[in-house]
């Protein structure tokens, strides 16, 4: 099935920087621990100590992690002392997130 309206993409197909920009952001979504990740800090910041808990993770493979993130635009810092506090507050992340959960994935 195709897009009900191409108009509506607006990435350019020959603009190879864009291109690759959108390759990073889905790249850095088509990791579990990373999409679980992204589904915490859009709900509420984050410090490093409080995920690796919850997500039962080392530090410094979360740090990995948030790394990748960060690099491709997902997430942002916020930093308190000694501690660095991540958060996503993107609406295009959010929808893409929408979309992916009206995804049908048994079929």
């Amino acid at each position: 099935m195709f897009v009900e309206s191409v108009t509506e993409i607006e990435l350019d197909c020959t603009d190879r920087v864009a291109l690759r920009r959108a390759s990073d952001l889905f790249t850095s979504l088509s990791n579990p621990i990373r999409l679980a990740i992204i589904l915490r800090v859009m709900k509420r910041e984050w410090s490093v100590n409080e995920m690796a808990f919850d997500i039962a993770l080392s530090q410094s493979a979360l740090s990995q992690h948030l790394g990748k993130l960060r690099a491709a635009g997902v997430v942002t810092t916020r930093r308190a002392g000694q501690t660095v506090y991540y958060r996503c507050e993107s609406l295009t992340i959010a929808r893409l997130l929408e979309q992916m959960n009206s995804f049908p994935y048994n079929d």
